[in-house]
């Protein structure tokens, strides 16, 4: 039986440039090798990429500030553990790393449980050179608007979304502009 494909979102050490597992920080990855779970927990694999970049991991989690690597990986079915259902992970016993698909992932997007739309939404203002984004329930007072921030500052400053509470609340939301060491403590 031939090996399914799945994707896996791991962190690059900032220092040492190895490629880290999420939640055990033990495990280390490169493209061909074979990876192994020594525990009886498995190895997280997902259906799809975006799936693997919005799953949310805790935020006690290895390097969850690091950026981020996308895998493609292969499994053999009878390496399988537990079948995800939906958004949900499965979890193998080892798989194979094919190869690396993208690479660096800014990590306020990667694994902090983003839906497919606010996962786009967060790449348009980090390619837009943004320093940084996420979701919260409420703004920052007194912040600006985006738009009042010149754009050669805007590294210094991270994004917040707001979402809406009522209405077309997927496509709605209320976006201000946070400095980056302001914006630290509020994680």
């Amino acid at each position: 039986m031939r090996a399914k494909k799945y994707y896996k979102l791991v962190r690059r050490h900032p220092e040492t440039g190895q490629l880290t597992d999420t939640y055990s920080g033990s495990l280390d990855y490169s493209v061909s090798a074979l990876v192994e779970d020594p525990s009886d927990h498995g190895l997280s694999v997902h259906t799809t990429a975006v799936r693997a970049i919005s799953h949310p991991v805790p935020r006690r989690s290895v390097g969850r500030d690091w950026p981020a690597v996308l895998l493609s990986v292969t499994v053999e079915a009878d390496d399988v553990i537990s079948h995800g259902d939906g958004e949900e992970k499965t979890l193998v016993r080892r798989l194979r790393v094919e190869k690396i698909l993208e690479e660096p992932i800014h990590p306020d997007i990667a694994q902090r449980g983003l839906s497919a739309y606010r996962l786009q939404d967060a790449r348009r203002w980090l390619a837009d050179g943004w320093g940084g984004y996420r979701v919260v329930d409420r703004v920052t007072r007194g912040s600006p608007d985006p738009v009042d921030i010149q754009r050669d500052r805007r590294a210094e400053y991270a994004i917040e979304c707001r979402l809406a509470a009522s209405g077309r609340w997927g496509k709605s939301a209320v976006y201000r502009a946070v400095p980056i060491d302001n914006n630290a403590r509020r994680r």
